[in-house]
C-alpha cells in the first residue's frame, strides 16, 4: 500500500480505501455482492491514485486474490480519467461516458485531469456465469466473457440513458445492502450491453501518448501562474503546433479550451478569496481584474451568481 492510502475490509469482503496526501483526497466505498461481483462508489480529489490490491478482485496477489478474466465498467458522475488503450494511445472518459473495459494487464495507476473524479465502478469476473443467479444468460451473445471479449481494452457509451439508469441504480442497492436486487440490476446490465453495438463505442478523446503530454504542459503553464496572460497562439508556437490543433489535444483532456480554463482557474481562486472573508475588492485581484465590473460580469457568468450574492450563500 502506497503512503496516502488506506484500505480497510469487513468481513463480508466489503472494502473502504481512504486517500490522504501526499496522493490527495477522496474515498472509494466497495461492495461484494458474490465472490465475481463488485460495485464500489469513488470519489476521489487527485491527479493521480496508484493501484492496489482490492480485496478479492484480480490476480494483482495471486495467493490472495481471486483469479480468472476481469473486466470493469465505469461510469464516469464527475470529472474526467484516462483510461490507456494498448498501440492507439489514452482514451479519456468523460462525464456521462460508461466505459467497460477488459485488458490482462493493471495499470500502474488512474490518473484524473482535472484532479476531481466522482463515479461508479463495478469489478466483474467472468466466472459470474456460472453463478445460479445468472443462468438466464445462457445464450452466448450476454454472457460476460462474450462481453468482455467484444470491449477489449476500452468501449465507450457516451450519453447512454439506459445504461446510466441502471448503473446508478445498482450502485444503490448495493450501498442499501440489497444483493438481491443488484445482482438484477447486473443481469439487466448484462443484458442491455448485448444488445450495444460495440463496434462503434470507440471513446470520443483519444490520445496519443505525445499530444496527451502537449495538453498536460500547457494545462501545467497555466497553474504554474494563472494571471499571466494565456493565448492559445503564442502557447502553440511554442510547441510548434496551430493554436487549432494545441486547443484540439487540451479540450480532449480537459474538457475546454485554453483561454476558457484559465479564465475558470482566475475565478476559482476568486471564489476561494470571498469564501476565506475577503472583499470583493481584493478577489477581483485575485483574479486579475482592475475593474470592479468586469470582474463581476466574468464572475457572475462563471459561477451563476454575483460576487456580492456568492459571498453571501450559506456556508
Amino acid at each position: 500500500m502506497h503512503n496516502g492510502m488506506n484500505m480497510s475490509a469487513d468481513a463480508e469482503g466489503s472494502f473502504t480505501l481512504v486517500l490522504s496526501k501526499p496522493i490527495g483526497a477522496g474515498t472509494m466505498k466497495g461492495y461484494a455482492i458474490s465472490q465475481n461481483l463488485f460495485v464500489a462508489n469513488v470519489d476521489f480529489s487527485c491527479e493521480r491514485c496508484p493501484n492496489m490490491a482490492v480485496p478479492g478482485i484480480g490476480a494483482t496477489d495471486p495467493a490472495h486474490e481471486k483469479r480468472g478474466v476481469w473486466f470493469t465498467i465505469n461510469r464516469c458522475i464527475e470529472g474526467r480519467c484516462e483510461t490507456a488503450i494498448p498501440e492507439s494511445g489514452v482514451a479519456v472518459v468523460a462525464e456521462g461516458d460508461v466505459c467497460v473495459s477488459c485488458s490482462t494487464a493493471l495499470p500502474e495507476s488512474f490518473s484524473y485531469p482535472l484532479a476531481r473524479y466522482r463515479g461508479i465502478e463495478l469489478f466483474v469476473c467472468c466466472d459470474i456465469d456460472d453463478e445460479a443467479a445468472y443462468a438466464l444468460l445462457g445464450e452466448a451473445h450476454s454472457k460476460t466473457k462474450q462481453l468482455a471479449a467484444l470491449a477489449g481494452s476500452a468501449s465507450v457509451f457516451t450519453q447512454d440513458d439506459e445504461l446510466l439508469e441502471i448503473i446508478d441504480r445498482m450502485a444503490e442497492c448495493a450501498q442499501g445492502g440489497l444483493k438481491a436486487e443488484t445482482k438484477l440490476c447486473a443481469l439487466n446490465l448484462f443484458v442491455a450491453l448485448s444488445k450495444r453495438d460495440f463496434s462503434t463505442a470507440k471513446p470520443q478523446a483519444l490520445l496519443t501518448r505525445r499530444q496527451l503530454d502537449i495538453a498536460k504542459s500547457a494545462r501545467d503553464e497555466i497553474e504554474a501562474d494563472i494571471l499571466a496572460p494565456h493565448d492559445a497562439r503564442t502557447m502553440a508556437q511554442a510547441r510548434g503546433l496551430s493554436a487549432t490543433t494545441l486547443n484540439s489535444y487540451f479540450s480532449r483532456v480537459y474538457g475546454t479550451t485554453i483561454s476558457a480554463y484559465a479564465r475558470k482557474r482566475r475565478i476559482d481562486a476568486a471564489s476561494k478569496a470571498l469564501l476565506s472573508g475577503e472583499s470583493i475588492s481584493a478577489a477581483a485581484i485575485k483574479a486579475g481584474y482592475s475593474n470592479p465590473s468586469k470582474f463581476a460580469a466574468a464572475f457572475k457568468r462563471e459561477m451563476g451568481a454575483s460576487p456580492s450574492a456568492f459571498k453571501r450563500r450559506p456556508r
